[in-house]
């Protein structure tokens, strides 16, 4: 793969998922702004408002990757299952399944376009990061 189609690869990435990139920069602000303005509005809580932003969007980042990885493929078809069982005509591509491996082969597609989504939130949370850093260095320095 030569470096034309890696940069085609990631602009189609970005574009695929640029309202998720979106929503964790929006988030990530919202957080960050809400504990600024809602506590005293001094540089610790501007620290403070950039950790509470870099973890949550790590953390978000972090169930990302483990969900793509099929950790909660069990919890997922059973789900389906109990939905089946409640309201058998709205979930009726669970009578096709026999069992969770059915399950996670059916979601293997969707696994293969959403495997790197989890590095939107990781890259936002780095930002955060690299904020949150910076406000505890002219933190401690004032």
């Amino acid at each position: 793969m030569d470096n034309l189609e890696k940069k085609s690869e990631f602009a189609k990435f970005l574009k695929r998922n640029s309202v998720k990139l979106l929503i964790s920069v929006l988030f990530g602000l919202t957080i960050f702004l809400l504990i600024f303005f809602l506590n005293d509005r001094t540089l610790l809580s501007a620290t403070n408002g950039a950790f509470y932003a870099f973890m949550s969007l790590f953390i978000v980042g972090v169930m990302s990757f483990i969900t793509n990885r099929g950790f909660f493929d069990i919890v997922g078809y059973n789900v389906l299952k109990l939905g089946h069982f409640f309201m058998p005509k709205r979930f009726e591509e669970v009578k096709n399944l026999n069992g969770t491996y059915d399950y996670t082969k059916m979601k293997e597609f969707k696994r293969k376009n959403d495997r790197f989504v989890c590095l939107i939130y990781l890259s936002i949370s780095a930002l955060f990061l690299v904020a949150l850093i910076t406000l505890y260095v002219i933190l401690k320095v004032t």
